[in-house]
């Protein structure tokens, strides 16, 4: 079985609730890649801490991936206060799990890359009504 990579990020709101969760796509990345990748996500702005365990910021809709927002509550459930657009990137390894996605672990790389974290970002099932609790 090829080595694929294993991408884990995780969700916490303002009040401390989280959620976790991962994606293995195609392929691997070199050291270097992911040190290129943790150089991107954004680590002072957004205005949290990062825990320990935590490589920095990213908006994973905003690059192709799923929100996870809400697996902190109900399913479907109008963001408030509490929320806001960016997840915790909290791992990347090897894996020889089969890719759970179309995607490859170059297209990651990329993505983080070339992406500007933006606050505004709303998901695309949300309407306008929907903002954060910034």
């Amino acid at each position: 079985m090829s080595q694929n990579t294993k991408i884990t990020y995780r969700y916490t709101d303002h009040a401390g609730y989280s959620a976790q969760s991962h994606i293995i796509l195609e392929g691997t990345l070199s050291v270097a890649e992911i040190g290129e990748i943790i150089s991107c996500l954004d680590n002072n702005s957004v205005g949290i801490e990062l825990g320990t365990d935590e490589l920095g910021y990213f908006i994973p809709g905003q690059i192709g991936l799923d929100d996870i927002q809400e697996l902190v509550g109900n399913p479907g459930r109008p963001w408030d206060e509490d929320d806001h657009p960016f997840h915790a990137l909290i791992g990347i390894e090897k894996t020889d799990e089969a890719p759970t996605m179309g995607r490859t672990a170059a297209w990651f790389a990329e993505q983080i890359q070339k992406t500007r974290w933006d606050w505004s970002y709303e998901r695309p099932d949300m309407g306008s009504d929907q903002g954060y609790g910034m």
